[in-house]
């Protein structure tokens, strides 16, 4: 089982469980690993102030239903804000990098056109606030 494997096991279980198995895996990881592991612990963190945010348990991986998309847009380009790269961040969220960029170039888009795309900007600012008011 890889490592975005086991990330994507653990977003199906709680809190408290996904941080127990995002520690275990960055003990065990090397040098050449490490920031990945930053990028996955991250995603991590960003991952459970959406689900918060949008009153979920868990967000499906690979659900294409509008909502779902937008969080995992928002986080994607949160991240990327952040200096994170585009392998960086598909390896945490379980996607190819292209995906990624499409996903980053959506959200600059709506972020651009905000009264064309107000429920993507709508859902990056409360996300963002919440991500303040969090201490990160």
């Amino acid at each position: 089982m890889t490592t975005t494997e086991i990330i994507n096991s653990a977003l199906e279980l709680s809190a408290k469980e996904r941080n127990e198995i995002i520690h275990r895996i960055l003990d065990s990881l090397n040098i050449k690993t490490l920031s990945n592991a930053k990028s996955m612990a991250r995603y991590a963190e960003m991952y459970d102030v959406m689900c918060s945010l949008l009153g979920e348990e868990t967000l499906p991986v690979k659900c294409r239903k509008a909502e779902y998309v937008r969080a995992r847009q928002v986080i994607a380009y949160a991240m990327r804000m952040e200096g994170y790269t585009y392998m960086q961040i598909g390896n945490a969220v379980g996607l190819d990098h292209s995906s990624i960029t499409h996903l980053c170039n959506n959200m600059e888009t709506a972020l651009s056109l905000p009264k064309m795309y107000k429920d993507d900007v709508r859902l990056y600012d409360a996300f963002r606030e919440r991500l303040r008011d969090k201490g990160e």
